[in-house]
């Protein structure tokens, strides 16, 4: 419910900006020539094996297991839903308000090799990765910055997606079964470890 509540917020908040920035685009549309949904998938499987491993590698390779998660089907089935719609309220905040206000407010782009972004994206991912500090409070430092540095990427994905689509569906897609392929992981790797 709270994830859900944030995306209502975060389509609330877009409305009220697009009142002072009417040229917000907040990418509030279904994509039409470029979907990216398979792009999207395979991004997000990536994401997840990335994040599993840049969070749990200790845990990994010492062979204990992990318990952030239940196991038990309700419960477990229950987490993978809420991480399967992260994306939703993360992308419509991140990306929709906060990158298309940006892209009004600070215009310009920054290429960096074959990456052309907005200004806005790295202003955004930087703000996205901060939105995780809580990380600092309850992980070993080597672990929060990892989890900063991949946070910072893709963010940068994300608006990769989003521009590459002209919509935030591919974006959320991804961010959603990033985070549900960690999760899940993590659950079935518990589940097979004897308690």
């Amino acid at each position: 419910m709270a994830i859900l509540l944030q995306a209502i917020m975060g389509l609330i908040a877009i409305g009220l900006v697009k009142l002072l920035l009417p040229k917000l685009d907040a990418h509030l549309r279904l994509p039409k020539d470029r979907p990216l949904i398979l792009t999207a998938i395979i991004v997000g499987i990536a994401m997840g094996l990335i994040m599993l491993v840049a969070d749990y590698w200790p845990a990994l390779l010492a062979g204990h297991r992990i318990d952030d998660y239940p196991t038990d089907p309700v419960n477990a089935s229950g987490w993978l839903f809420a991480m399967g719609i992260t994306g939703l309220a993360e992308e419509t905040i991140f990306r929709g308000l906060i990158v298309g206000m940006l892209v009004v407010l600070i215009p310009g782009r920054v290429r960096i090799g074959a990456l052309d972004l907005p200004l806005a994206a790295y202003v955004a991912s930087l703000l996205f990765g901060l939105a995780h500090y809580d990380s600092f409070l309850h992980n070993p430092l080597h672990l929060a910055i990892a989890q900063q540095i991949y946070a910072f990427a893709w963010g940068l994905a994300y608006v990769w997606l989003m521009e590459k689509s002209d919509s935030l569906l591919a974006p959320t897609i991804a961010h959603g079964l990033g985070d549900m392929v960690e999760v899940g992981a993590v659950i079935a790797l518990a589940a097979a470890m004897p308690v």
